[in-house]
């Protein structure tokens, strides 16, 4: 089974807007860790990507979807410093 950090990178590693997107989740954390936006920035930042992917995916994505919201909760969960 694969860990957060690998889930992660695998996303990342992907040219595409799921991709995109999972970089752009990592960025919004680096800036709430770093206090350039609040945690309810975060979350809403975070909660309208979620909205966002549900849209655009198509069918055949949906394993790509299940993971990448996986993916968001996962980080969502992880203790701001």
């Amino acid at each position: 089974m694969m860990n957060l950090d690998q889930v992660i990178e695998n996303f990342t590693s992907q040219h595409s807007e799921l991709g995109n997107r999972v970089r752009q989740a990592q960025e919004y954390r680096r800036l709430a860790a770093a206090g350039d936006i609040t945690a309810d920035e975060y979350e809403s930042l975070m909660r309208d990507l979620q909205r966002l992917e549900e849209i655009q995916l198509s069918a055949a994505e949906l394993d790509q979807k299940i993971a990448f919201n996986e993916v968001i909760q996962a980080l969502r969960n992880i203790p701001l410093p």
